[in-house]
């Protein structure tokens, strides 16, 4: 998702392709605009909304990482297990127009 700059943040990137195009929704623009993290948790699921930094460190997108929940799953380990996708990801990304890609 990118784009503080835009109207809204909009998919870039997804396992499942139908999805590619669709508007993010208010924790992704949130995420962008103000580098918060969002926890969320469904049946057998968590969801992990972490920023996406520019080699300056300024958000430029919102990664949504969603895994499979464990029995004792908690929100801390959620972001622990969460954080070397996105740092794998931001690794790739250095600026916005890296997005576009």
């Amino acid at each position: 998702m990118g784009g503080s700059n835009q109207q809204a943040p909009r998919l870039v990137a997804s396992i499942d392709e139908t999805k590619i195009g669709q508007t993010g929704d208010k924790s992704e623009q949130d995420v962008i605009n103000r580098g918060s993290i969002y926890y969320g948790k469904d049946k057998g699921s968590v969801s992990v909304v972490m920023p996406l930094r520019d080699r300056n460190g300024d958000s430029i997108a919102a990664a949504r990482v969603v895994m499979k929940s464990f029995a004792g799953q908690t929100e801390q380990n959620a972001l622990a297990r969460a954080l070397p996708i996105v740092k794998e990801m931001q690794a790739r990304i250095q600026t916005r127009d890296d997005l576009a890609q």
